[in-house]
């Protein structure tokens, strides 16, 4: 919703509704990336994707949040070593069977060969 459907309306109402869950330790990691890429998605920072990045990079992840800050960084960035890297990992922990939901990590990998930078230059 946020990137490829560019729907700020829907996700502005989707993470105001977050925002008043009790959320554990991954889904407030979560939260806050995905504020930022509402952020980013609103007002991209073509000249200065810098501070996002370290906003993001901050947030302690781990889990799925730790996939989901991954697919946040890919679309501020064009580096397709980035992004095979990504994958590489993604595959690596379906080959390893701690893939606990196999449909996410398959739209993960699929979904990372589609990513269009917002800004169309390297961070």
């Amino acid at each position: 919703m946020i990137f490829h459907g560019r729907d700020l309306e829907a996700a502005r109402r989707a993470l105001e509704l977050l925002e008043f869950h009790n959320l554990d330790d991954e889904g407030e990691a979560m939260l806050k990336i995905l504020q930022v890429a509402y952020e980013v998605a609103a007002n991209p920072p073509c000249n200065n994707t810098k501070a996002f990045l370290e906003r993001i990079n901050g947030v302690q992840t781990h889990g799925w949040a730790s996939l989901l800050k991954a697919l946040v960084v890919a679309h501020l960035t064009d580096d397709e070593d980035y992004k095979d890297d990504v994958k590489r990992a993604v595959l690596w922990t379906v080959k390893r069977c701690h893939c606990d939901n196999l449909s996410i990590c398959y739209f993960a990998y699929r979904i990372l060969n589609r990513i269009k930078p917002l800004c169309g230059r390297p961070i």
